[in-house]
Order: structure tokens, then sequence, then C-alpha cells
């Protein structure tokens, strides 16, 4: 039986040690009290997914055929277990691409992200996503980090609810230990480091071969992961980050805590972490205890990533970005967009624009996993030449994430002729012409004199003043 205050005093086995740097604390807890924890606890849903990485044989690139992605039973176990472990295995993915996949996570929308490496000097490293039914490959961005010998070989990443966090270990590069960094989907540097101190490297120092990376949004928007060749796990709070400096940022260190086994990729169940060991299995890690329990074994595979896909609803949406183009004064076409629901249950939702010239109709909907149309009218006639922006939120208070948004771009180009963007061609804009005039042959570069460019070659010339006037 547990203890009642949560520590078995008569036995020892099992027991993990932690050092919390804000308290101090080393509590002991038996295994069997977590197990008790970790089904019982509200936040753990029914029936989550959950996706492993197996290395195979480790190796880099196309050349690692065993490299796979699992799909795998995240309740019961194979009675009696074989030599491959008591896993029971639902589906099997080929590595995306024949690169070597590494850590897993999914972003706000149920879409799996893989860290890949795709050849041995890890100069295409990045991330991939793939649709995690088929495998089929999505899209793909390389991650590159300044002055980090071969860009850094990537190790862990981690959806914050907008970016993905990354890690790559910089051995040899002052002080032993990882670089830490932020991504947009698109491959795009996130904030802090897009601008400011920090831009500079685009990336700061953390302690240790940071692996299986992962955020939490209980804990000030926490980042775990774990430093398998020291069987540690780490939590860092990116909220101290301050400067730019590209060192090794022990300041950022919230809590270091001893693990009773190599820790690798790691992902939430409920409100525990589970965290992935090669040759051996998937263990429960309570955040609040620092207690571990075993949940599989896996002594064959070489398991590193995990995601976890929890049983709530998922609001999804195709697309998830939308860029139009039109000349001032003219119409814009409708564009459908369809919601569905990624997760489980059902979304109840509402859908608006927060600028008055995008039009979402209907505006609710309801899902189970079925598409859901939806049609954006652009009222853009009246708009002035520039790029206009606009945001479409749908939201559902009772799904994994309450809201997801959609940016709408919309650039509102002048007409042919019209280079002052005022709707006409007069002889304010023959003056403009006029003044990028620059003679046959000779190359015209001021951004300036773009929309003099009429008939599709470098200069501004006879050919060019032919079109103007026939406007």
């Amino acid at each position: 039986m547990c203890h009642p205050s949560g520590v078995h005093p008569s036995n020892a086995l099992g027991k993990v040690r932690v050092t919390d740097h804000d308290s101090g604390m080393t509590p002991m807890i038996h295994p069997r009290c977590i197990i008790l924890i970790l089904f019982m606890t509200a936040g753990v849903q029914a029936a989550p997914r959950v996706w492993l990485v197996d290395q195979g044989n480790n190796q880099q690139g196309g050349a690692n055929p065993n490299n796979r992605i699992l799909e795998i039973d995240p309740v019961n176990h194979k009675s009696p277990p074989d030599a491959e472990g008591d896993v029971i295995v639902l589906r099997t993915l080929p590595s995306p691409a024949g690169a070597s996949v590494d850590e897993l996570t999914f972003d706000n929308q149920a879409r799996l992200w893989c860290v890949v490496k795709h050849t041995a000097d890890q100069s295409s490293d990045g991330l991939v996503r793939i649709d995690k039914e088929s495998g089929a490959l999505q899209t793909h961005f390389t991650a590159t980090f300044t002055a980090v010998p071969q860009g850094g070989i990537l190790e862990g990443a981690a959806w914050d609810g907008s970016a993905l966090w990354i890690t790559a270990v910089r051995d040899g590069v002052g002080p032993s230990g990882s670089a830490l960094s932020r991504y947009t989907p698109d491959g795009l540097r996130a904030p802090p480091f897009a601008s400011g101190p920090l831009s500079a490297v685009g990336w700061v120092g953390v302690p240790g071969v940071a692996q299986g990376l992962l955020f939490d949004a209980q804990r000030n928007g926490s980042l775990w992961y774990s430093v398998s060749n020291a069987q540690q796990l780490y939590r860092l709070e990116p909220g101290r980050l301050t400067d730019g400096d590209p060192g090794n940022d022990d300041d950022l260190v919230a809590a270091v805590y001893a693990l009773p086994f190599v820790g690798k990729g790691m992902s939430w169940m409920g409100d525990q972490i589970w965290i992935a060991s090669p040759h051996d299995g998937i263990y429960a890690f309570d955040p609040q205890t620092g207690a571990t329990t075993k949940i599989f074994s896996t002594p064959a595979w070489n398991i590193d990533g995990i995601a976890i896909l929890p049983d709530e609803p998922i609001i999804a949406a195709e697309p998830d970005a939308i860029a139009r183009t039109v000349y001032i004064g003219h119409v814009l076409a409708d564009q459908s967009i369809t919601i569905r629901n990624a997760g489980s249950g059902t979304i109840d939702y509402t859908i608006a624009a927060d600028a008055p010239w995008v039009t979402v109709t209907p505006e609710e909907g309801q899902s189970s996993g079925a598409g859901v149309e939806h049609t954006i009218q652009f009222g853009v006639a009246t708009l002035p030449a520039g790029v206009h922006v606009a945001s479409i939120t749908i939201t559902d208070p009772e799904a994994l994430y309450p809201a997801l948004s959609i940016a709408v771009s919309v650039e509102v180009r002048p007409g042919i002729g019209d280079l002052d963007g005022d709707g006409d061609v007069d002889q304010v804009d023959f003056g403009l012409f006029q003044r990028c005039l620059t003679g046959e042959g000779v190359a015209q570069s001021d951004p300036a004199c773009t929309a003099s460019l009429l008939d599709g070659d470098a200069d501004v010339d006879a050919a060019d003043m032919n079109i103007f006037l026939a406007c």
C-alpha cells in the first residue's frame, strides 16, 4: 500500500532523488504510488495516442533502414512479453524522406513534427511535418545555428503553442552544452531570437546535451530536457532570458533531477511526463515529486522520441494562412477554408475576423472529425494600395487549444500605369514614369520604379512608354 504521505518508508527500490533549485527538497516516492497517480489523475484522458521513434541501428541519413515511427497502445501490454518487450504496436510509419528521425512533437493542430538528420555531417538537419496516419512528408525546414560547427547537431524540439523550441549539441565550442533557439513553423527565427540582443547569434547556450525538449505551460512556460549521458532532467525558465550572451546561461536553470535510467524524448501524459529510454522502455516522471515508474519495457528498440496526442478536441484549419493579391479597385474572389476536429470528441466553435474588409460565413460550426467549409469574402474594392493584414480566429473554449488564428494578408497593387495607386492613370502618374526612364538596355534598379517596368525586362524605355500611354 502507499504511505498516506505519498512516501513508502520501507522500500528504497525505484526511488528517485531530486534537487530543486527553488525548494532544495529531495522527496522519495514509491513507484506504486506514481502508477496510481498517473491513471487516477483527473488530467489523464482515457485514450491518448502515443508515437515513438525507434532509431534502429542509429546510423545517419538514408543508410538507416531500421529507423521508424511507431504508434503504440498506451494502455494495454503484450501478455506475455516477447524479446521486443511488452508494447503493442498499432501502426508503423517509415522515416520521412529517408532521413533518420530523432525527436517528435505535436503542434496546436495535432500535426506531427519530427527532428530529422538527413546527412552524416548534419548539414541539412531540420524539422519535417508528416501525416501522422501515413507518414507522408508535408513540409520541411532546415535549422542552422551560427558559430556552431556544421550548424549544430539537432536533438530536441517542443511546441509551445505558437512556435517550436529547438536544441542543438555544441560540444567543442566554448563551454560544453547545447544551443537553444526558437522557430516559427515556416522556419524563421521566432522571439526572443528574431530581434534584439539574442538575434546576433540566434541562440543561447544551456548546460549538457539537451535532448527530449518539452514545453510546460503550467510552470511559467518552462522547458524540460533530458541529458542522457548524465541521467539528468533539467527544467529551464526561458522567461529569464535578458541578454545576448551565447555562452552557457545557467541562470535559466530552475531545477535538476536525477533519473535512474537513460532518458531521451519526452511528452505529456496528463500531469505526468513520459520519457523514452533506449533499449529499456518508457517511464513516467512526476514533476511534483520527482518520482518515476516504468510503464513499458522495450529492450530490443532503440527508442528516442515520443509524442502523445491527448484525448481532447483539437481545432485544425486548412489552409492555416491566406495570402492574396488584387489590383486596386478590383474585386477579389471568395476563398474557402475548412475547419475540422483533429482530436477526439466534438468541437463547437465560432469563427470571426478582426478587420471590417474580411467576412466569414457561416460564423459557427461543429465537427467530430469531418471538415466544415466556410467562405471568406474580401471587401477590398475601396482599400488603398499596399499590404493589408487581418486575422481570422476560430474559438472553442473546450478544445485543447481554445483558439486558433489564421493570418490573412492581401496586397493591393496599383493598376498598370497607376503609379501613385489612386485608381486612375493621369498626369501625376506620367510624371512618376518619366522620372524612372532609363532608355533601352539600361537597367532600372530603383525599387520605387518597379511599377514602371511594364514590358517585363530590366529597363524603362520606349516599349514601357507605349504600354503606359495605352492606359
